[in-house]
């Protein structure tokens, strides 16, 4: 088999393993969330987003171009499960609860309008499923991320604690080295080269 033709034979088992991996995931947590749903019917609102993503991925575009590189997966994933770590506190919250839960609140619908905005192209692992330019992509370049940060810092702030400072920093961290890995993927397709100097700014307008 040629080279090429190896490297699109990989990269398509590589997709349908995440794939796998994040039914799977969705699954379970259906499966554990509905035996609640009776005494908690609210609970079916966090499982709508969760519903989203799953479908998303399984019915996403081909990419155009994958990572290969087995560091550039493990950041992803470490990135996207760090904040699994971070659990409720009794300590009060620092400064007001309305604050806190207003900044997570805020990250939620960010990044729930960024995922809309990627829709058939949202992927966990590095990948280029096409270049967007719509939504909140025409304001920054990651909004999906500042969103995921916004939301997990307004949960450290209703639940301090120096387990969930950690987690949060270091979460903050690998997705900061994630965002960097991705840019280097994706600038290789003039498209995105080409998106990168008209929205210059990653995660904040003017600021980084």
């Amino acid at each position: 088999m040629e080279e090429g033709a190896k490297r699109r034979c990989l990269i398509l088992v590589l997709d349908w393993a995440e794939k796998a991996v994040l039914t799977g995931l969705f699954v379970a947590l259906l499966l554990q969330m509905i035996p609640n749903l009776g005494r908690a019917p609210l609970s079916a609102v966090f499982l709508a987003p969760n519903a989203l993503v799953a479908g998303l991925v399984l019915t996403r575009r081909r990419a155009r171009a994958v990572s290969l590189n087995p560091l550039d997966w493990l950041i992803a994933l470490a990135a996207s499960a760090a904040p699994l770590l971070l659990a409720t506190t009794t300590a009060k919250a620092l400064g007001s609860i309305w604050v806190a839960e207003g900044v997570m609140l805020a990250g939620m619908v960010i990044s729930m309008t960024a995922t809309l905005a990627l829709w058939r192209s949202f992927g966990i692992l590095p990948a280029n499923r096409g270049i967007k330019r719509t939504g909140p992509y025409r304001i920054v370049r990651h909004p999906m991320y500042a969103g995921y940060m916004l939301w997990q810092l307004g949960f450290v702030l209703s639940h301090p604690g120096w387990a969930n400072g950690f987690c949060f920093l270091a979460a903050l961290g690998l997705q900061l080295w994630r965002i960097d890995r991705e840019d280097r993927l994706l600038k290789i397709d003039p498209d995105y080269a080409s998106y990168m100097r008209s929205v210059r700014y990653r995660l904040v307008p003017s600021v980084y």
